[in-house]
Order: C-alpha cells, then structure tokens, then sequence
C-alpha cells in the first residue's frame, strides 16, 4: 500500500487514516509494516504542513488502531512492535498539539505516549516524548523541567548504542541551560552533542521524525544557546553558517537560523520546516 494512500484529504486537512481492508484475523508483520508507512505519510504531512487538528486526529487514529489489533497479534514480538507504533502514532499527535500551541492536550499525550513505549520497550519512542516534554517545557517558560527532561532523554538506552540520538539529547539540554542563563552547563551540552554527532554514523537506518536533525540543525541550535548566554558574536556566525548548510525544504529551521534568538521570539528549537523541531 503506497503511502500517499494513506491520507485523504479534505480542504487539505487529513481526513482519514487507516483505509479498512480485508486482511487475516492474525495480526503480523505485514500489518505492522502498512501501520508504519502511515506513520510516515503524516511525518510527510507535517514536513509540509506543520502541526495542525487534522494531523492530530489522524495520529490518535492510527495509534487507536495498532491498539486495536494487540489481541489478534501473532506473537509477542508483533505485539511489542504495535505498543511502539501506537507510541510513535501518539507522540506525533501531541507534537501536532504542541505545534499548535495546545499544551494541555499535547501534555495528555506525551503521558500517554510515554506510557506506550515503555510497553514497547521502545528507548527510541521513550527519547521522543522526553525530547517533546522538554519542548512542552520550554513553551510554559518552565526551563528547570526542561533541562530535567533533556537529562531524562540522555538516560534513554538508545543514546549509549546511537550517539547521534545522544548528541540530539545533549542539544536539547544545551537549550535548556542556555535559557536558565547557565552558560557552563550549557556550552558543555553542547560540546558533548557535536562530540556524539561526530561519531554518529550517517547511513544508520532511524525513524522519520528525527529526519531533521544533523549538523546544520546542531549549527542552528548552537545559534540559539550562544545567543541566549550573550555570545552575539558566536551566535551570528553559527547562524549564518546554519543557513548555508540547512536543506531549503526544512522551512522552519531555516527560519530559525535567521531570527534572533530571544526565548520569545522563537518556535521551539529543533523545529523541522513545515517541520516542527523534533528535537
């Protein structure tokens, strides 16, 4: 089933997410790839749309049918596979909540998400939601939970066998200090992300919401963090080499690496283009 298939829309809000079909009562593999293509269709979405009501309830939709199927699953490992796609499904519709600026719901799901990758067993699922509750975090002006979310992500198991996870967790938490005006801590994070990042191998298979991360997002973050610890000078300079290197379709990050980076005048750091920051 091709991915685009996915969705319908309707006045370009998506209007459904699971097209019924008719499949064995066994719940397998090949269920759990066509959950996963559809994942990727609403990541396509928001990379062109950003977070919006139409994504979200299409995320809860997809998360509500991997739930569905966990009694018809052919053995545990399906069965932990479809507790981490309705982990993923959820994340994605609180970082549609969150994009939107609907805290209280995106706070609602990244609990429950939260919940589901801990079912799954899912340290990359886990690393996504602490990424989004530091992100939660900082759009409540709640910058010492924040950094306590950005720790929590570092601690994810995922961030000792994939340090380009770690260097993503290590940024988020660089944002975190940098906006408690700790400037130790928060050029330390960031040292630490650009090690991890350096030793992360480019070809390593991840999921399709971390797409908007590598160096030049780490560049623009960098922009962010020595701007809001006073480096004006470091911060323009990253800023412009930022722009230079980040992909022309990630619209919001290129807009990030442009505009001064003030707590209050930013989206939240990490945002991909149409793309919000995932980080």
């Amino acid at each position: 089933m091709r991915r685009r298939n996915f969705l319908t829309t309707t006045t370009g809000t998506a209007a459904a997410v699971i097209v019924p079909d008719s499949r064995p009562l066994t719940v397998g593999t090949s269920d759990v790839i066509r959950l996963r293509f559809g994942l990727d269709a609403l990541m396509e979405l928001d990379d062109s749309r950003g977070g919006h009501e139409g994504l979200e309830r299409a995320a809860l939709a997809g998360a509500a049918e991997a739930l569905e199927k966990l009694s018809k699953a052919a053995s545990q490992r399906i069965r932990l596979r479809l507790f981490s796609i309705a982990a993923d499904y959820t994340a994605t519709a609180a970082w549609s909540a969150l994009d939107a600026r609907k805290l209280v719901k995106a706070n609602d799901h990244l609990n429950q998400a939260l919940y589901l990758a801990g079912m799954a067993r899912d340290p990359i699922g886990q690393l996504r939601v602490w990424n989004s509750f530091a992100m939660l975090a900082h759009q409540r002006g709640l910058h010492t939970q924040a950094v306590d979310a950005g720790y929590a992500a570092q601690s994810t198991a995922i961030t000792r066998r994939d340090p380009f996870f770690s260097s993503l967790a290590h940024a988020r938490t660089a944002i975190g200090h940098s906006n408690l005006g700790d400037r130790q801590a928060a050029i330390r994070s960031l040292g630490c992300a650009q090690e991890a990042l350096n030793k992360a191998s480019p070809d390593e298979p991840r999921p399709s919401w971390v797409a908007f991360y590598g160096p030049a997002e780490l560049t623009a973050m960098t922009s962010i963090v020595r701007d809001r610890i006073g480096d004006s000078a470091q911060a323009e300079a990253a800023s412009h080499k930022a722009l230079a290197s980040i992909p022309k379709q990630f619209r919001r990050n290129r807009a990030l690496a442009t505009t001064p980076a003030r707590p209050r005048a930013i989206a939240p750091a990490g945002h991909r283009p149409g793309v919000r920051n995932r980080l």
